[in-house]
């Protein structure tokens, strides 16, 4: 027999250790030498497999796992400090290798020729939580929040979150709840090494202030507070919300230096306007007084008769308004007396005045009618003669209605009647000619 000088794979001698001499005398017949030979011990085939694992994601490879020797050791060889790692980090379907062993072999290993075999795994997905921060803004028609959400848990290794952004369940003023809206996963896998969950945060979406201001209006004096001008909005309007249906009024339906404010509008904000706080501003205005003309009604009457009553007629009114809303009381005065000559006479109005009304009197014509003269009117004797008719100065033949009287010259006086006593001092005296 021979054996190798080492049990250890590699290029080996191979002594002769073992031989009997037949001979009769037990081999003492010769003296025995040996020679040594080269020899060869191939390293055996050690199979070792990767054992199939499921991780959650932890930005690294390694398995919680051990691979196993499948086969291939001899005698009372062992291997130790067996390990296995994922091909990839990133969570999804895997696969396992041996990544890490020592073979006790008494030679560092070198008796064996190693394979490896691989086995599936999988890294699922890790938990990421994500929560909004707390916020409170000024209503701006939008849903953004200037706040930062924020990781509460879940990141593994260096992997980090960027681009945080959170967003208002709703653009309305009031109590709003604020949910994760935006975020970058920066792990090497887009993202896909995690489930994300988010939490929500409380906040607050507070009115906008909106500012609408009256605008300057002039209008004579209607007994009501209406303006056609219209306000306008002064500052506060946010995105596409408008104001319509604007209005605004005197302070005072009177006419003077008056006082606008905004008394009507329609915010179009979806939100029954209730996206803003509204302030209003004011603007001067003056009410001008209307017009009013009071006329003296025209007014006749016959010589010697009595006066009718003087009337006036008034126009201008608005709204319904009567002279009551007139101060003082209205006179109606005339320079024609009971014993006033035929003629016209004017009729004079006064005594009224208004703040909201500019008063202009327009005089009547008071009319006093006299007789007309013929010679019918003294009878057919009269008819047939010349008569000559002297009229006193100062006076109008047409003013008396005469009766006649004969005298003892045989002219004839005319004799106003009905009339006082300085109208019976004209005389008008007709002679024969």
């Amino acid at each position: 027999t021979q054996t190798f000088d080492s049990k250890n794979a590699g290029a080996r001698t191979l002594t002769p250790t073992g031989y009997t001499v037949i001979d009769g005398n037990a081999g003492g017949n010769y003296m025995v030498t040996t020679q040594t030979a080269a020899g060869t011990i191939t390293p055996a085939a050690l199979v070792i497999g990767a054992t199939s694992d499921t991780k959650v994601y932890d930005a690294t490879t390694s398995s919680g796992i051990s691979p196993t020797v499948v086969s291939g050791l001899k005698g009372t060889d062992s291997v130790t400090s067996l390990t296995q790692t994922f091909d990839s980090k990133n969570a999804g379907a895997r696969t396992l290798t041996p990544t890490g062993y020592t073979v006790i072999d008494g030679n560092a290993g070198a008796n064996y020729s190693v394979t490896t075999q691989t086995a599936a795994g999988t890294i699922t997905q890790a938990a990421l939580v994500i929560g909004a921060a707390a916020d409170t803004k000024v209503y701006d028609a939008t849903t953004t929040s200037t706040a930062a959400a924020t990781v509460v848990s879940g990141l593994k290794g260096s992997d980090n979150v960027t681009s945080l952004t959170q967003a208002f369940d709703s653009k309305t003023a009031g109590t709003r709840t604020l949910t994760p809206s935006g975020y970058s996963i920066n792990d090497g896998n887009s993202g896909a090494n995690y489930s994300v969950t988010t939490q929500t945060a409380a906040g607050t979406i507070t009115p906008a202030a909106l500012v609408i201001g009256a605008a300057s209006d002039i209008k004579v004096y209607d007994a009501t507070t209406s303006s056609s001008a219209a306000p306008s909005v002064v500052s506060g309007l946010k995105g596409n919300d408008t104001v319509t249906s604007l209005t605004q009024a005197f302070d005072s339906k009177n006419a003077g230096a008056r006082t606008l404010t905004p008394n009507g509008y329609v915010v179009n904000d979806g939100n029954s306007g209730a996206n803003y706080s509204v302030t209003t501003q004011v603007a001067a205005g003056v009410i001008t007084p209307a017009p009013l003309s009071v006329v003296a009604d025209d007014k006749t009457r016959a010589q010697a008769q009595p006066d009718p009553p003087l009337t006036a007629s008034f126009r201008g009114f608005v709204a319904g308004e009567t002279p009551l809303v007139l101060s003082g009381v209205l006179d109606l005065s005339t320079t024609a007396t009971a014993i006033s000559a035929p003629g016209t006479y004017p009729i004079v109005p006064s005594g009224l005045s208004a703040s909201n009304y500019t008063i202009t009197f327009s005089n009547g014509v008071f009319s006093i009618i006299g007789p007309s003269f013929t010679p019918a009117m003294f009878g057919s004797e009269l008819a047939q003669r010349d008569l000559r008719l002297t009229a006193p100065i100062g006076t109008r033949s047409d003013c008396f209605r005469p009766s006649l009287e004969a005298t003892a010259s045989r002219s004839w006086i005319e004799r106003p009647f009905g009339t006082p006593a300085e109208c019976t001092q004209n005389r008008f005296a007709r002679e024969p000619r």
